[in-house]
């Protein structure tokens, strides 16, 4: 899924970026250098998508530290080589852009025998390493249902900074456009502290509400807001007071560094709201509400953002603050709204919901296991009731199965036979029924009971 989510970008690199950075104005030289370095960019970009889904799944098994230990110590290095080869060897882009994909391959070929050696992801290399595990319909189709909203909004992101990148270079010049292109690093900067708390806070909620703990679950969503907010208040005051120093680091040139200091107030007043919004919309995926998270985006985007920022520009031709103000205003009403829709939220539905799934899902197992004992044991499934090991698999109208449990943890009275169809005539405790689950792992075992 993650290379297939990299294709259009890959392609877009490959056949149109020229163009695209001739269309908005840039000299031809500029453009065959973008091009050349988006196609390397775009390849990039794979690799580390690839390489950071072991690092996802260390973080899932509860490995984080080491994973967040090993990406600090790879960016570190690739920083190093960066600065390097720009300072002491004089590289082009295209030379960095092979520099960055040679680290991020090298690190590759390190990360993946380091991480079978800990063994931490062992127990989950059948499913990691076959095609086996896309049988299962039901995980496939929770992974694209999904994965399918999250590639929507992260296209529809992009998307939208193009075209307000588009909107300054009609409505004022070349040197807007630049000077907007080094505000994203800055406005990256704020997000990812944002980001930071929002996937702690997705996580430890899931957990929560995973267990039933509505208490602890509305407790840590609650802290998380107002921790959030406040940071997020610190950080705008230290971008305000840093401005100068940060800007004259992203660029030297008079022209830029002026039209950056005035953008830069306006990121700092809306950072606040911003991450609220940030981190009330990682909450409600952690709900499973993908869908409303990408309706949410897609109005404000196309309602709020993208036509503000056109009318300040062109039809009253303000100057490029405005396109920074119709930014913050379009992701401050985007992330209100998720806060609504947070504080709205029904906790114990969603328990409720995930159980009941989580029970459909077991009792789906158990049948599955009960079925493959049953033909181990040479038995006929053409009946329409059938008893094995002590749990009868009765057929419904629907031809499904259903799982009745009758000999675990319970007495038996003398009208039970046993296993080779001996008669009881005393009541006995046959306790967990071990013709069933023998041969089963730790896992399905527990399932069973």
């Amino acid at each position: 899924f993650s290379g297939v989510a990299s294709l259009p970008a890959i392609l877009f690199s490959l056949f149109w970026m020229e163009d695209l950075l001739q269309w908005l104005g840039f000299s031809d030289y500029i453009a065959a250098t973008g091009h050349d370095y988006a196609k390397l960019a775009s390849c990039l970009a794979l690799f580390d998508n690839v390489n950071g889904i072991w690092w996802s799944l260390l973080d899932l098994t509860g490995h984080e530290y080491f994973s967040a230990g090993f990406d600090f110590v790879e960016s570190a290095s690739g920083l190093t080589l960066t600065a390097v080869g720009i300072m002491h060897y004089d590289f082009s882009l295209w030379e960095l852009g092979l520099l960055n994909i040679a680290h991020s391959v090298a690190w590759i070929i390190i990360s993946l025998p380091v991480i079978a050696c800990v063994g931490w992801l062992k127990p989950y290399y059948a499913g990691i390493f076959s095609m086996t595990s896309l049988a299962n319909s039901k995980a496939t189709n929770d992974i694209i249902k999904t994965a399918v909203p999250l590639i929507l909004v992260s296209i529809s992101l992009d998307l939208e900074w193009r075209i307000i990148s588009l909107i300054i270079d009609k409505a004022y010049g070349p040197a807007e456009v630049a000077a907007w292109i080094l505000l994203d690093y800055v406005w990256s900067l704020l997000e990812t502290w944002t980001d930071t708390f929002a996937d702690a806070a997705q996580q430890i909620v899931t957990n929560y509400l995973y267990s039933g703990a509505l208490h602890q679950a509305r407790a840590t969503t609650n802290a998380t807001l107002v921790f959030g907010f406040l940071y997020a208040c610190l950080e705008s005051l230290v971008l305000v007071l840093i401005s100068d120093w940060l800007v004259g680091i992203l660029t030297a040139d008079a022209a830029l560094s002026a039209i950056m200091k005035g953008l830069i107030p306006y990121l700092a007043l809306g950072n606040p709201f911003v991450s609220i919004g940030t981190i009330a919309s990682s909450l409600n995926e952690s709900q499973g509400k993908y869908w409303v998270g990408l309706c949410f985006y897609w109005l404000s985007s196309l309602f709020i953002t993208i036509p503000v920022a056109a009318v300040l520009s062109f039809a009253l031709n303000v100057n490029v603050e405005a396109i920074a103000a119709a930014v913050v205003i379009g992701c401050t009403t985007s992330g209100l709204a998720h806060v609504g829709l947070l504080v709205e939220s029904d906790y114990d539905k969603v328990i409720a919901n995930w159980q009941e799934d989580e029970g459909s899902d077991r009792a789906a197992e158990g049948i599955e296991c009960a079925e493959n004992r049953k033909v181990e044991a040479g038995g006929s499934d053409t009946g329409d009731d059938s008893t094995v090991g002590g749990s009868t698999i009765a057929s419904d109208a629907s031809g499904g199965m259903t799982l009745f449990r009758e000999a675990t943890r319970l007495n038996v009275s003398a009208a039970a036979t046993d296993i080779d169809g001996t008669q009881i005539d005393t009541p006995v405790d046959l306790g967990i029924d071990e013709e069933i689950v023998g041969d089963f792992d730790e896992e399905s075992r527990a399932n069973y009971v």
